[in-house]
């Protein structure tokens, strides 16, 4: 898959690293996107769905023109896409919106997916995934933040995955180019119109 090949090869020249962070609940990943679904260790059944929810908007702090597809803004998203990915497994599947998860819900802070199981899916321990390219000060950056979750297939697996809704796993792990600092839980001030007056600290 081309979106797929793309992040992978997205190498940015930043130093530092944040981590994800989970607070109150919501999981504040390396990059714009808040997860508030599915939490971490969740597990899930093959033929079932993975409820997603994630707030685009800073939990109200970013406005609308930032939330993406390909935000204009000194600040905003440019995409974010979803993947289960086993390294055990050699597996990768992708999130079925064809790289368009932004554009649904237009004008809601939170969207959400029915994210479907594939049966195909062996049982074990994936990364719910997200691949996040967004814009901070006019700065470009990659992240990627896995949040372990857990499969079962009481039936066993039906095969492989068709190779329209999967990839081989890429090495691990993969480069990515988040910022030093969260904009939400480090204080990091984000420029987020296009005027000289405009910053405001995230904290």
């Amino acid at each position: 898959m081309s979106l797929f090949i793309l992040f992978s090869t997205l190498l940015y020249l930043f130093i530092g690293r944040v981590d994800a962070q989970l607070v109150n609940g919501q999981y504040f990943t390396r990059g714009l996107a808040i997860n508030n679904a599915p939490a971490p260790d969740s597990e899930f059944t093959v033929g079932g769905t993975i409820a997603v929810s994630v707030d685009v908007s800073g939990n109200g702090r970013l406005p609308e023109g930032s939330w993406g597809p390909n935000s204009t803004l000194p600040s905003g998203f440019i995409s974010l896409s979803i993947f289960i990915v086993s390294g055990s497994h050699n597996v990768t599947v992708v999130d079925g919106t064809s790289g368009q998860f932004l554009s649904g819900e237009p004008g809601s802070t939170v969207k959400h997916l029915n994210y479907v199981v594939p049966n195909c899916l062996p049982e074990g321990k994936y990364d719910y995934t997200y691949y996040e390219v967004s814009r901070m000060n006019d700065t470009m950056y990659f992240g990627i933040t896995p949040i372990a979750i857990q499969i079962k297939n009481p039936g066993g697996s039906s095969g492989a995955c068709n190779d329209s809704i999967s990839n081989p796993v890429l090495p691990r792990p993969q480069n990515d180019s988040a910022p030093a600092q969260n904009p939400f839980t480090g204080g990091l001030a984000l420029n987020v119109t296009s005027g000289e007056q405009s910053s405001v600290t995230l904290a």
